[in-house]
């Protein structure tokens, strides 16, 4: 593989639509078998600037039991790529996976993945389909490897020069630049590029426009000069005036009035990171009340997020968007109360099937939710901050305990809501493990007053996944889930399937109904509260079994 990747030497399989028939049809009894050898120069430059050269080859027809032994050979070694078999032949999108990951694997951890003919076979069969991923200048080739090696968890450059490596490729009208959102482990933060919309600045001049019209036209009536003198005046003076000097003269005053109202103004717009929907951000000063300087908060309320703009220009000029992926809500008022003992033994397990909360890293700080909370499993992994209010069985000293979602406090209709049915809807209720609940009040006094938010979970490590099921149905609980804590969906893909959307089971369970044995797999993660998306890939080997429990090397922020 090193010489294929060095020298850009390719060798085909045989394909019918190679060779026209009619050339070579006086050949066809005595050359059995047509290769193409291409040469690319250029050594990675430009995909405009490769010249190609390309030789026929024709070797001489072999005995019967030679050509079989050497098309088992080449067929066992091209099966995968070149095969008429549907089942056996991977997809499109299979093959770019696998072209990006032997690229990866070469030229950033030094092994080769597959030889050199394998490749190759890669390669022409990429070209074939009309891919452009084999088609990419060096360039764009380092930005999909970095894209590739920042979601497996191992970037390969800063964030700095990856801004900076985007940037130069749009310059270049690259198509392979994809627009969106872009991730900054260290910050936190996502960036999306925004855009100056011209249109709502100009707009903002019209009222001005038509202020100075209005004097203009009334002008006879203020000073008592004609404006009709103009239209009077003998042709070309008269055109010339109007539209060189007149109008010329009522912009520039529109344009005084507006900066005399509006100073130092910019609009912006561009797409929500966590939906995509456009939102507008103003920057400015209105009759000297500032907008906020550099920085800006719009409310997007299709993700009901906050969107914190900020006008940071890189070095090309382009104005950039961040967005805080979450932040602890606004504090709300509830009751709680606590079940179990000290020892927590009675939590475990419970309704989101973490199991062994000690094993699995939650411990004791845990929590049941009423329905109204629990939302149908959809809450479970949910990180609160709790505080006890007003009341003498409060401790003073302690501000607020930490605790995460890990079952259902169920309705208990046989009694009043106020009176042992704590838990019974529409109440917004806490059920605290004991130990948990004797951080923040005296266990004694059974029931408190608290005030409550959701925060973002610190989680130690990547997403977990524990699996149960058999072969044909896979069921995945899965744990230790930072950022937002929830899930809103989940999609599982096998080494030999495409995407696969797994249904939600209860709690924090999903299945899917599919035979996955024997295959690597991945999975594609939405967090229910941020609609952030990860994705885990090959986290699970093909020897998986059920019982087991898997980590990634990933985690929502």
């Amino acid at each position: 593989m090193a010489s294929k990747l060095l020298s850009s030497f390719t060798l085909t399989c045989p394909r019918p639509s190679i060779v026209p028939s009619p050339t070579f049809s006086s050949l066809s009894s005595t050359f059995t078998r047509i290769h193409l050898i291409q040469f690319n120069a250029g050594g990675g430059g430009g995909r405009y600037s490769r010249l190609r050269r390309r030789l026929f080859l024709f070797s001489t027809k072999a005995t019967s039991d030679q050509q079989s032994q050497e098309d088992g050979v080449i067929d066992s070694k091209i099966l995968q790529y070149c095969s008429i078999d549907k089942k056996e032949k991977k997809s499109v999108g299979e093959l770019e996976q696998d072209f990006l990951q032997a690229l990866q694997a070469f030229y950033y951890e030094g092994k080769a993945i597959m030889s050199n003919e394998e490749f190759d076979n890669l390669k022409e069969e990429l070209m074939w389909e009309g891919s452009s991923v084999v088609m990419l200048s060096s360039a764009e080739q380092k930005f999909l490897e970095a894209s590739i090696a920042y979601v497996s968890g191992k970037p390969i450059m800063s964030d700095k020069e990856f801004d900076q490596l985007k940037m130069k490729l749009k310059m270049e009208g690259s198509e392979i630049v994809a627009e969106g959102p872009r991730c900054s482990l260290r910050s936190r933060k996502v960036y999306s590029d925004l855009t100056v919309d011209y249109l709502k600045a100009l707009l903002l001049n019209v009222p001005a426009t038509v202020l100075a019209l209005g004097l203009f036209f009334f002008l006879d009536d203020i000073t008592g000069f004609e404006v009709s003198y103009f239209i009077e005046i003998p042709e070309p003076f008269s055109f010339i005036l109007t539209w060189f000097a007149a109008v010329p003269f009522i912009l520039w005053f529109a344009q005084s009035i507006t900066n005399a109202i509006i100073k130092d103004f910019l609009i912006l717009k561009g797409p929500c990171p966590n939906c995509g929907t456009e939102n507008t951000s103003f920057f400015g000063t209105i009759l000297s009340i500032s907008s906020g300087n550099s920085t800006n908060t719009v409310k997007c309320e299709n993700a009901f997020t906050l969107i914190a703009s900020a006008m940071v220009f890189t070095f090309m000029g382009e104005p950039t968007l961040a967005v805080v992926i979450f932040r602890p809500s606004k504090w709300a008022l509830a009751h709680a109360t606590f079940y179990g003992d000290e020892t927590a033994s009675e939590t475990m397990g419970g309704a989101c099937g973490y199991g062994n909360l000690f094993q699995n890293g939650y411990g004791t700080d845990t929590v049941a939710l009423s329905s109204t909370l629990f939302n149908n499993g959809y809450a479970c992994g949910a990180c609160f901050q709790i505080k006890c209010y007003q009341s003498s069985a409060c401790y003073r000293n302690v501000a607020f305990t930490t605790v995460t979602a890990t079952n259902l406090c169920p309705p208990n209709w046989s009694k009043p809501s106020d009176n042992g049915g704590w838990c019974n809807p529409p109440r917004v209720h806490f059920d605290m493990a004991k130990p948990a609940f004797m951080k923040i009040a005296q266990w004694k006094a059974g029931i408190v007053p608290v005030m409550y938010r959701r925060v973002p979970c610190q989680r130690k490590g990547g997403v977990r996944f524990s699996f149960q099921g058999n072969g044909y149905w896979l069921l995945v609980y899965v744990m230790n889930v930072g950022g937002g804590g929830d899930i809103s969906s989940m999609m599982v893909k096998g080494s030999r399937t495409g995407w696969i959307k797994m249904s939600h089971n209860w709690g924090a369970s999903y299945q899917a109904f599919a035979t996955l044995g024997g295959q690597a797999l991945s999975f594609r993660i939405t967090s229910y509260t941020t609609k952030e998306t990860i994705i885990a890939w090959n986290v699970v080997p093909s020897n998986w079994n059920v019982g087991l429990t898997y980590s990634a090397r990933t985690n929502f922020h």
